[in-house]
């Protein structure tokens, strides 16, 4: 976090939180995350939150090529991850479904959210097609939300490949932290 205050303020794509550092970057510098899971509740647009669900799984070299493929195995697990959490949290939303549906253990078998979720995954599917059609379009749209830098946790998210955005310059690391800028 030393480092990052040194440098011009821009926005941080970090974690989606909960998990690692995405609230540091608000406590301890002038800088603004991306997105945060907290900041859902008061700061962040729903579609900024379908967007930032789509940026996560392009940053997912295991859901990249086929995120509906992806979600749809993981939806399937017993547990949840922040990829099924945000996705859930949007499809509820989206389709009108109360939060305490989504409460039940993993796989989902309530025929609202089984009968939503045949009508979003395709959807999620067109927009992550759209956004992720090339290398460029999601770096210059990042860039347009005013993302100079990305601050990825590698034990925490060892699925991400942030390849995908290069060129990028390491700025600082600690321990299993790097911070980039492009």
């Amino acid at each position: 976090m030393a480092r990052l205050q040194q440098l011009p303020e821009g926005v941080v794509l970090g974690d989606p939180g909960g998990q690692s550092t995405a609230s540091l970057v608000t406590v301890y510098t002038k800088d603004t995350s991306y997105f945060n899971y907290i900041g859902v509740v008061n700061v962040f647009p729903m579609e900024r939150y379908r967007e930032a669900l789509l940026v996560y799984l392009y940053l997912n070299r295991d859901s990249r090529s086929d995120p509906v493929a992806y979600l749809k195995n993981a939806l399937h697990m017993t547990a949840s991850t922040n990829y099924t959490a945000m996705y859930e949290d949007l499809e509820g939303y989206y389709a009108d479904i109360p939060l305490q549906s989504y409460r039940a253990a993993f796989p989902r078998v309530d025929p609202l959210i089984l009968a939503a979720r045949e009508k979003f995954l395709p959807e999620i599917g067109e927009e992550y097609r759209s956004l992720a059609r090339s290398q460029k379009h999601v770096r210059d749209m990042l860039w347009e939300r005013g993302v100079r830098y990305i601050l990825w946790d590698e034990r925490q998210y060892p699925e991400w490949d942030v390849s995908v955005l290069a060129p990028l310059t390491v700025l600082a690391t600690s321990t299993d932290i790097t911070l980039y800028s492009w």
